[in-house]
């Protein structure tokens, strides 16, 4: 529609659709509505053209304006035409109405129409008279005006026309200037003009665009067919062809031009130039004006031009183009054609619709608007709608309602997807529909109402097809749905809530996820709420979704118990409702809740509503009715429940009753609601049973053809067939026969209870022969081959019960039962063994029959698989059947056991009969000799043998017996597979019985089984296992009972056998978990026997004893054994021997030489010899060379016969120096012990000085130097002078081994210093008293036991060193008196402070200068308080240093100040008699 700023007199409803919110095409006026001429309107509202001089846009406009308008500065040139009447308003002339002239154009008025005055500069006069129309002007300071120009257009000159024209083009451009144009007679001056022959080219052009600005101005042009010529006639000129269409267009603008356009056939040019034209303006006015022409007025009811425009190919040619204005005007163009059929297929067949879709996504609102229109018609077409689909529209539909604000767009759009939905579920629409899902969800929450329900029919379209219900997005929609369900109430049209709900139920049934989200989002809470409304519609509708939601498979998973309440509470107060519609609805709502059983629960639970329920039974709509029956069908499908229908008055008679309806509905659930009741509930059959013709009835649904109600039939009778009450009333209601007669049928069920029926109703002879007489043991002979199991297997149990009849069971034989019945025990069904052996089992307790059964080939065959069966009814059947066939039948056995093999031993061992276990136990005692059945034994029988071990008299398994034993025996045979010692250590008594039997009270043999089994738990099962050392360590007396296999004969061991002795001493070794255990063995007196040991050849043997004996070795009570047998020690040693367990066996020795120095001390001289050999051999090449020097330093320091022996061996020094000179990290081990070792040779004398001459001491001293040379510090002594002493590196920055190193290395120098030449060779080794005194200057007392010793070896050391009178002097010198001093203060350890005391004694013997300012200053204090010490050899100490002191006179006087005297005339009385006597010489030297 055009907007408010169109002029008046333009038609308003011929503008494109949307063209009122978009400006025209370049060049147009920049309006809302019309193109202009000249390309701008100046901002004006209404429609008029722009030509000002020089800044025209029209292509070849010859139109200007002079820079001073040369008519308005002159006379009028023109003779003054008189008329009869006033220009202006007509009045005719009379006496009484004079004409004036207008003093400024000329022409005659009234006196009314010519009030003005004005001046007029062309004339040079004022105050003269002039027309209205002049005035205006004038007033507004124009120089001219268009009446006086309208004159010269008619002019013979060509100049004055050119001149008016082009001043009539700038006055028409001002609004305030517009005057009644008709009045004034410009357009008929103008069409006189443009007819004349000789009129110029260039004002031809003009006088067209001063015709055009006057159209656009709403001024009416009226044409004539003479008109149409002449306007057809410029198309004929290039110059005028532009300005023509112009004036076409503006006029075709104009309603009443229309028709003669069309007559005159102006559309031919028009289509001729938008087909082959190329210029962008031609094409635009081209297109403005084919627009209008087809566009119709208020008044046409069809637009006039459609019929001449046939041909779209030029439109659609042009949608291709990029001016906005073109694109405007062409769709325009095509929506209004789009409504001829004719044209639609034109459309769809030249390419259009592609173009079309592309536009869709334009930017331009009209131009969508148009698109829309047009797309909108061609959708009456389907294969139009399946080409815009397949062409992408959809989702530039989607982009298009997404992206625009305008909502009459929106509408469109939507509405147009709603067409397109119509198409059906073709695959492009799915597809393309389910991307535009999530933008649907969106939509659906419109506040615009046509949108919402438009996107609501549309998302029903889509919904039709199940899987686009489970498509992305759909989510979305469910939600919007749910926010829908808010805005609606009880005034919300029908059609609407139809919709709302249709949708709800379609996604929810088309998507388990959908139904979830119903419930999640609150939906269905929703739903619930609204069956409280007040209108019926609001109820109807939403009963019919919750309907529809509640029969979803999924409802039950989704939904709460909150939710399921709530709606429960609600539906059975709607269950009354005056509408027949909503009870319906409600009665099969209420139905489905009942198949959850927590609402049938429920329901139950409420007799009183449930009797409501139930008298709707008897409603008059048979819908109601079958609900109903459902819903009871539903509740008596509640385990344990159904009492509670039965008692509800009437119920089950008005469900016989219904039987009779004439709805198949109502008697199909009303059949099963009576049956479903009969088969569940005691109490129902009973009320059945008593109701006249219960029974009669629930027989005569069995020759139902219907196999459902057949089948139903069938299960309810077997029920009623189970009680012994309701057995005569089917065999009185002719039961018999008609399940005799179902015995035939097709259906699995009804044979299934049919057959099991029979087979409870049979009770005595006079039944068994009335079923034979019938032919019902034929039959069921033949359901023995049915195809189907719940079949064979009823049939089968049938078979079982009939057989205790005579003539049955020969009817039985001859039908050939037994074949079919060997047969059926093959089957892979477990239930259809159990019948077919079952009655197998009966059949063979007959002997005659039992010897039948081998004679069939397939017999024994098919029996023996059974025997191992997990099926522990299928596997006593299969034995009994085994025990009947071959009670009288040795072959028959013989036969059976050969075939059958381990599985038939299993079954009879498995048997409770106790010979038939020991029969069993034996075979397979034997077998389990062959190594290659040891797997077929495990998977067949092994377990019963373990139960078999423990003893329970209750059982007949006694201690001792076969049973037990040779069970033992299978276990021992298998326990090398580590399935049997799991299987052993899961069982919960095997092990205790096992450590049971080790002992010889039963034999060797047993006692050999025990030990296996147990040596292989402990060597093979506790790497995954290591549980079960703990297991057999608590068994009781495990531990003591292999211990006592290892005894010596001398000590009361029997035991012989090497392996029993082997897989002894192996689990030995691996359960020695304590102290505690070490002690027990200890005390059993094992020690011996496993020392012995090491004299057999077996070398796994000597690991295991080895192994042992290190953990026994720690306790004292084993090395004191071990010591007090000499035999033993030399067994001991000569095992050294053995490569495998040499090391084992020297750490052994290693350790018994550590713990107890004499323990060595009587071992013979060979045997030591051999020792010492074998460890020097091995020495130079050994990996574990740290063990042997370890040993020889331990039996060295021990022994001074071993000693001299190792002094004495050849080349044993030159292996030490080796070690001591071999850096490597690997070696520093060996090295430490290596000096170890020198160290306790150092204790012989001949050793110190063979050490010396063999190079050893001077290698300690260079370690020495190595070992402590990381840093140095500065120590200024008492005398004054400086002297650098060498620092031990931090030890927190050494290893142990560098550490213990220095520590060995000292104290072996310490042995060493004793000999005179050693000292010398210290002395003359200048770091190396540097060093010593270093290390008492830096370590400090307290901290470790470790330092504390490595303190007293420095002061033993530098005692010894201190003989040399050198030594003495570079001690005294150094300050080391004052050190002694302070360490004697810090010192705690008697130890330590003793040899403190006697190093202090020895440097202060020759009183040196310096020594009283020392003793002063330092050591006092010490000393005096030593005098109390505790210590006897403290205070011995302590007072010969004091006595040494006050022989000088620089020290006495010290001693006289600060000696405490009644301290010493204390230690005067003291028991010691050394103590005595030195303290009277210090008393008398003191002169106390």
């Amino acid at each position: 529609m055009y907007g408010n700023s169109f002029v008046q007199g333009v038609p308003q409803t011929s503008v494109p659709q949307g063209l009122a919110q978009t400006s025209v095409p370049q060049g147009l006026a920049q309006t809302s509505l019309i193109p202009n001429v000249g390309g701008g309107y100046g901002g004006y509202s209404t429609a008029t053209m722009n030509y000002q001089y020089g800044n025209s846009q029209m292509t070849g406009s010859a139109l200007s304006i002079p820079r001073a308008a040369a008519l308005a500065v002159c006379a009028p040139t023109f003779q003054p035409q008189e008329g009869p009447q006033c220009v202006k308003c007509g009045v005719e002339w009379t006496m009484f109405t004079r004409k004036h002239h207008c003093r400024c154009c000329s022409r005659e008025f009234c006196d009314n129409c010519s009030q003005g005055r004005a001046d007029i500069k062309t004339l040079k006069i004022s105050g003269e008279r002039v027309c209205d129309f002049c005035v205006a002007h004038i007033s507004h300071g124009d120089e001219s005006c268009v009446s006086r120009l309208v004159p010269y257009l008619l002019e013979n000159k060509e100049e004055p026309k050119s001149l008016a024209l082009a001043e009539l083009a700038g006055l028409l451009q001002n609004e305030w200037n517009m005057e009644n144009i008709s009045d004034l007679k410009l357009v008929t001056s103008l069409w006189e003009m443009l007819v004349q022959p000789t009129l110029a080219t260039d004002n031809k052009i003009k006088g067209l665009g001063v015709l055009s600005l006057i159209a656009s101005k709403g001024v009416s042009v009226v044409l004539s067919p003479e008109r149409v010529e002449i306007l057809q006639h410029f198309f004929a000129f290039p110059q005028t062809m532009i300005e023509v269409i112009k004036a076409i267009a503006f006029m075709a603008m104009q309603g009443q031009n229309k028709p003669l356009f069309i007559s005159g056939r102006i559309l031919i040019p028009l289509f001729n130039i938008m087909a082959s034209g190329t210029d962008e303006m031609d094409l635009q006015w081209a297109s403005m004006a084919v627009y209008y022409l087809a566009s119709s007025s208020l008044d046409d009811a069809i637009p006039q031009g459609l019929g001449e425009i046939n041909d779209v190919a030029p439109l659609i040619r042009l949608l291709s183009g990029q001016s906005e204005k073109l694109l405007q005007f062409v769709t325009g163009t095509l929506e209004i054609i789009s409504t001829i059929p004719s044209n639609r297929n034109k459309i769809g067949e030249s390419g259009g619709i592609d173009a079309l879709v592309r536009l869709l996504t334009h930017v331009d609102s009209a131009i969508k608007t148009n698109v829309l229109g047009v797309l909108t018609n061609l959708c009456v077409n389907e294969n139009s709608k399946m080409d815009i689909i397949q062409r992408g529209g959809i989702t530039n539909l989607v982009e298009l309602v997404d992206s625009t604000t305008d909502e009459q767009l929106q509408e469109q759009g939507v509405s147009l997807m709603v067409k397109l939905a119509q198409v059906g579920t073709h695959p492009a629409l799915l597809q393309a529909f389910s991307a535009a899902i999530p933008f649907i969800s969106l939509q659906l929450n419109s506040e615009n109402a046509t949108i919402r329900t438009n996107v609501l029919e549309l998302m029903m379209s889509i919904s039709k097809d199940p899987s686009s219900c489970a498509k992305a997005g759909v989510s979305g929609v469910v939600q919007a749905l749910d926010t829908m369900l808010e805005s609606l109430d009880e005034n919300t049209p029908h059609a609407t809530l139809k919709n709302v709900t249709d949708l709800i139920i379609a996604l929810a049934q088309g998507c388990d996820e959908n139904l979830r989200l119903c419930v999640d989002c609150g939906i269905i809470s929703k739903l619930i709420g609204f069956l409280t409304s007040r209108s019926k519609n609001v109820v109807l509708e939403s009963t019919k979704a919750l309907v529809a939601l509640t029969e979803c498979p999924s409802f039950s998973l989704y939904s709460t118990a909150d939710i399921t309440g709530i709606l429960l509470g609600v539906t059975m107060e709607l269950l009354h409702t005056q509408f027949n519609d909503i009870q319906e609805n409600v009665t099969r709502l209420l139905a489905n809740l009942a198949s959850e059983s927590e609402c049938a629960i429920t329901l139950l639970r409420s007799p009183e509503e449930l009797d409501k329920i139930s008298k709707l039974l008897l409603s008059p709509q048979q819908s109601i009715q079958s609900n109903v029956a459902q819903l009871m069908c539903n509740l008596a499908n509640v385990k344990g429940q159904t009492d509670t229908l039965g008692r509800l008055p009437g119920l089950l008679p008005t469900l016989i009753h219904l039987l009779g309806s004439p709805s198949p509905q109502v008697r199909e659930q009303a059949c099963f609601s009576l049956l479903e009741c009969s088969i569940s509930s005691a109490q129902n059959r009973q009320i059945v049973y008593n109701t006249m013709g219960g029974i009669a009835t629930i027989i005569r649904l069995l020759a139902i053809k219907d196999p459902r109600v057949k089948g139903k039939a069938a299960e309810a009778v077997y029920f009623f067939s189970q009680e012994q009450q309701y057995r005569t009333g089917i065999r009185d209601a002719g039961g018999i026969q008609v399940i005799v007669e179902n015995l035939f049928e097709a259906d699995e069920r009804v044979l299934e209870f049919s057959a099991s029926t029979l087979s409870n109703i049979i009770t005595n002879e006079i039944d068994a022969e009335t079923i034979y007489r019938l032919g019902g043991v034929l039959a069921i002979i033949n359901l023995l081959s049915s195809t189907f199991p719940s079949v064979v297997s009823a049939a089968a149990m049938a078979v079982t019960n009939i057989a205790r009849s005579d003539i049955c069971r020969r009817a039985l034989v001859e039908g050939g039962a037994l074949a079919k019945l060997l047969l059926m025990a093959t089957s892979v069904e477990q239930s259809v063994q159990l019948t077919a052996i079952a009655a197998l089992a009966i059949l063979s307790s007959d002997r005659t029959i039992a010897g039948f059964i081998p004679q069939y080939n397939e017999g024994l065959p098919s029996i023996i698989p059974l025997l191992a069966s997990l099926n522990l009814e299928i596997k006593g059947y299969a034995v009994q059947v085994v025990v009947n066939i071959s009670r009288e039948n040795p072959e028959a056995w013989s036969k059976l056991t050969r075939l059958g093999g381990l599985p038939v031993l299993s079954a009879l061992a498995s048997s409770p009969n106790h010979e038939s276990q020991q029969l069993a136990v034996h075979e397979v005692a034997e077998l389990s000799v062959d190594v290659e059945r040891h797997s077929d034994i495990f998977t067949h029988t092994f377990p019963m043998f373990l139960d078999f071990l423990a003893e329970d008299p209750s059982q007949g398994k006694m201690k001792g017996s076969s049973l037990q034993l040779e069970s033992l025996l299978i276990v021992a045979n298998l326990s090398h597979d580590l399935r049997v010692l799991n299987a052993i250590v899961d069982h919960p008594s095997a092990i205790s019985s096992i450590v049971s039997l080790l002992t010889l009270e039963y034999g060797e043999a047993p006692l050999f089984s025990s030990s296996r089994i147990i040596g292989n738990l402990t060597q093979y099962l506790t790497p995954t296992r290591p549980e079960v050392l703990r297991i057999l360590h608590d068994s009781p007396g495990c531990l003591v009972r292999l211990a006592s296999l290892l005894l010596l004969p001398a000590q009361g061991g029997l035991v012989k056998d090497p392996e029993i002795k082997y897989n002894s001493v192996a689990s030995i070794s691996s359960l020695i978990l304590s102290d505690a255990d070490v002690a027990s063995l200890v005390s059993s007196g094992v020690v011996l026997g496993l020392v012995y040991m090491l004299q057999t050849p077996d070398e796994l043997t000597h690991k295991h004893v080895v192994t042992t004996l290190k953990k026994m070795i720690k306790s004292p009570d084993c090395r004191e054994q071990m010591k007090r047998s000499n035999e033993c020690m030399s067994v001991l040693f000569e095992s050294t021997g053995d490569a495998g367990v040499r090391y084992a066996v020297l750490e052994i020795i290693s350790e018994l030489a550590q713990q107890d120095s004499s323990a060595l001390a009587h071992v013979p001289e060979g045997s030591m010899m051999q020792l010492l050999k074998v460890v020097t051999d091995e020495l130079p090449s050994s990996t574990s060379k740290p063990l042997l020097l370890e040993l020889l330093t331990q039996l060295s320091v021990g022994s001074f016969q071993i000693r001299k022996m190792l002094l004495g061996l050849p080349s044993f020094f030159s292996i030490l120096l080796v070690t001591l000179n071999n850096e490597s990290v690997e070696n520093k081990s060996a090295r430490l012990k290596s000096i170890n070792l020198i160290g306790a040779l150092s204790l012989a004398s001949e050793g110190k000085s063979q050490i010396r001459s063999e190079g050893l001491l001077s290698v300690l001293l260079t370690l020495l130097r190595s070992h402590t040379s990381a840093s140095s510090a500065t120590y200024v002594n008492l005398l004054g002078s400086d002297l650098v002493v060498s620092s031990p590196t931090s030890e927190e920055e050494e290893s142990d081994v560098d550490v213990e190193m220095r520590y060995s290395i000292v104290k072996a120098l310490g042995a060493l210093s004793l000999s005179e030449e050693n000292r010398k060779l210290i002395f003359e080794c200048q770091e190396a008293p540097q060093l010593i005194l270093g290390f008492i200057i830096n370590t400090s007392p307290g901290q470790t036991e470790r330092k504390d010793n490595f303190l007293v070896d420095c002061l033993a050391l530098t005692k010894n060193l201190v003989y040399n009178v050198d030594c003495k002097n570079f001690f005294c010198n150094n300050n080391l008196l004052q050190r002694l001093f302070s360490l004697l203060s810090e010192s705690s350890c008697d130890k330590l402070t003793f040899n403190i005391l006697s190093l202090i004694h020895d440097l202060t013997r020759d009183g040196r200068e310096g020594e009283g300012e020392v003793v002063r200053e330092y050591g006092m204090m010490p000393l005096v308080a030593l005098m109390s010490s505790p210590n006897d050899y403290i205070i011995t100490q302590s007072l010969q240093i004091l006595c040494n002191l006050v022989r000088f006179d620089t020290s006495r006087e010290v001693v006289q100040t600060y000696m405490d005297k009644s301290v010493l005339l204390e230690l005067v009385t003291s028991p010691n008699l050394i103590v005595t006597q030195l303290a009277k010489e210090l008393k008398f030297i003191l002169g106390f």
